[in-house]
C-alpha cells in the first residue's frame, strides 16, 4: 500500500507542478503581451526611430497570445524592409 500512495503522491505533486507551471507561462504571456502594448504610449517620434509605426502595434495585439508579438511584428518589419529594396 506504501507504494501505490507513494506514486499516488508523487502523482499527485507532478500534476500540481505542472499546473503551476501553466500558470506562470500564462502569466509571463499577459505580461509580455502588456508591455508590447505600452508601446502605444510612445509618442510616434520614437516609434519612428524603433522602426514600427502605431498600425504594426495594433495589428500585434490582434496576434493570439500564444504568438510573441513583438518578434512576429519585428520579423514582419524585417520581411517588408527586405522586400521594399
Amino acid at each position: 500500500m506504501a507504494t501505490n500512495t507513494t506514486y499516488a503522491g508523487a502523482r499527485g505533486g507532478s500534476l500540481l507542478s505542472a499546473v503551476a507551471q501553466k500558470v506562470r507561462h500564462a502569466y509571463a504571456i499577459r505580461r509580455r503581451r502588456a508591455a508590447f502594448a505600452r508601446m502605444l504610449d510612445l509618442d510616434q517620434a520614437v516609434l519612428d526611430d524603433i522602426g514600427l509605426s502605431r498600425a504594426d502595434i495594433y495589428w500585434g495585439l490582434s496576434l493570439p497570445l500564444e504568438e510573441n508579438a513583438a518578434v512576429v511584428v519585428r520579423n514582419k518589419r524585417a520581411t517588408e524592409r527586405r522586400a521594399s529594396h
